[in-house]
């Protein structure tokens, strides 16, 4: 008899991997190896961390602009660091008297528009409305015997005089295209593109904020929302994308930023790109580097081969980024070490210490258990010491030994020749 084939899985047995026979709450390695928003560890990458830090001080205390490029194989760490110097710096220098915002940029995009909107996009809907709301709350404190007037309903002005009620509310009940214009005109008179002021203003208001972070998104919005922000264009022409960007700048520069860092990743994507269209937007990337001689820091990362490839072609742009180039090499023996116990200790149960380590595991560094040490040589053997397939071979290789625990003592050499063997390694 044929057996019945149903459209079910049976989930009738599940179970949960015992990870506290190894002293873990969890698999601690993460499924793929895409870096987390805010990397948890950072094995040493001595080098470049010094020459960001360096960076920094010098853009902080001189003003004064510099490029780096970052170049490395796919899953060598080149977007954990660009996010952890995202996060390094906004957790440090964003909320301070001279602030200095770091934002990442995840592709470059087809062109510098998309460069533009993958900026807007990672700083935030709820960063760029706080600043906006901020603006707005400065300015009506400094010209509030003046500018009262656009607030028609008395009861309303009184409850904002005596602090019972906010920004947002406060406009509900304004003439706001008058109120916009006037900010506009006397607090950003100078940045070339005034849809780029009147988006960022509306972001305030909590009938059209949504309208105006659409726009600011590249989406389409019909003439009647374009009005409902004092907006005339649509953020679709790419021949005013470089404009759009220059702008953005000058708005953040504005508002009282002390400095911007770029961390641009993918920078290799741009090769793609057909030669005419890639050529604009060289030019264009190129432009932003010399418009900017002040206050930014630009990063780059690309893989090795698009690298040489752009290093062969005689541009403008690859003579600004030839000057100051950092190489991640793949990991040794003793990084892929570190980078195994940052994730172990981040996940031990709360039974762990040396002591019980040693007595369960003997064959191993408590710091590394259950991973022994011939089976790092296996890890480095089978990875190269690329990063991201160190932590996938590490995660498959823990839990194969769980799934087997009964003919494996420890994670040897063996155990992970043989898981990277079924993961085609």
């Amino acid at each position: 008899m044929t057996e019945r084939v149903t459209s079910i899985v049976d989930l009738s047995k599940l179970r949960i991997r015992d990870y506290p026979k190894c002293f873990l709450k969890r698999n601690p390695f993460p499924s793929i190896a895409i870096p987390e928003e805010i990397p948890p560890i950072t094995v040493d990458r001595e080098s470049i961390i010094r020459h960001f830090q360096d960076t920094i001080a010098y853009l902080y205390e001189k003003g004064e602009s510099t490029v780096t490029v970052l170049v490395g194989e796919y899953g060598s760490g080149k977007s954990h660091l660009l996010r952890l110097f995202k996060h390094s710096v906004n957790s440090q220098l964003l909320h301070t008297e001279e602030p200095v915002l770091a934002v990442y940029i995840r592709s470059p995009g087809r062109n510098i528009l998309d460069f533009f909107f993958a900026a807007v996009e990672d700083i935030g809907r709820s960063t760029l409305t706080q600043l906006s709301i901020q603006v707005i709350q400065k300015y009506l404190q400094k010209t509030w015997s003046h500018s009262k007037r656009h607030f028609f309903d008395k009861e309303i002005r009184e409850k904002f005089e005596q602090g019972e009620i906010g920004i947002e509310s406060l406009l509900r009940a304004s003439t706001i295209y008058d109120l916009i214009r006037e900010i506009r005109e006397k607090l950003f008179s100078k940045i070339r593109n005034s849809d780029l002021v009147s988006a960022f203003l509306f972001l305030s208001h909590p009938d059209y904020s949504s309208i105006a972070w659409r726009w600011l998104l590249g989406e389409k919005l019909s003439r009647e929302e374009r009005d409902n922000i004092l907006v005339d264009s649509l953020l679709t022409d790419v021949k005013e994308s470089y404009s759009v960007l220059q702008s953005f700048i000058q708005l953040l520069q504005s508002l009282g930023m002390k400095a911007l860092v770029f961390l641009v990743d993918e920078l290799e994507k741009i090769m793609l790109i057909p030669s005419l269209q890639r050529s604009r937007y060289q030019d264009d990337l190129r432009h932003f580097i010399d418009d900017n001689p002040k206050g930014i820091a630009i990063f780059f990362a690309i893989a090795p081969a698009q690298w040489d490839m752009l290093s062969r072609e005689p541009t403008a742009l690859q003579r600004r980024l030839a000057g100051n180039v950092h190489v991640l090499d793949p990991f040794d023996e003793e990084r892929i070490k570190d980078l195994i116990r940052g994730y172990l200790r981040l996940n031990r149960t709360e039974d762990y210490s040396e002591t019980a380590a040693r007595n369960r595991f003997p064959q191993c560094d408590p710091d590394l258990c259950p991973f022994t040490e011939n089976s790092i040589d296996a890890i480095l053997d089978k990875t190269k010491g690329i990063v991201s397939g160190v932590i996938l071979l590490c995660r498959k290789s823990l839990d194969f030994f769980l799934d087997n625990i009964d003919s494996y003592e420890v994670i040897t050499a063996e155990l992970i020749e043989l898981v990277a063997k079924q993961e085609g390694l």
